[in-house]
């Protein structure tokens, strides 16, 4: 969820990074569905759920993920197996 909390003198996005009032923001916009971010990357990673898109790929067994983040700690579940 994309919240945006005003104030008097600029606002802040969700992360809490301050954008100052005179900052123009450009939002990239899902062709699919209603989303929406300003980060081109969430967009480009959003898409996958809609392409079903998997680009990481398992070395060891071929399971594969929207995520390189999951691909990691599928990984070490190889690694150190319970």
């Amino acid at each position: 969820m994309f919240i945006i909390l005003y104030c008097h003198v600029g606002f802040y996005h969700s992360e809490l990074t301050f954008i100052s009032s005179n900052t123009v923001l450009k939002r990239y916009f899902c062709k699919e569905c209603l989303y929406s971010t300003i980060d081109r990357s969430n967009l480009k990673r959003h898409a996958r759920t809609h392409t079903q898109e998997r680009p990481y790929v398992c070395a060891v067994c071929g399971k594969a993920f929207t995520r390189k983040s999951n691909l990691d700690i599928h990984v070490m579940k190889h690694n150190f197996p319970n």
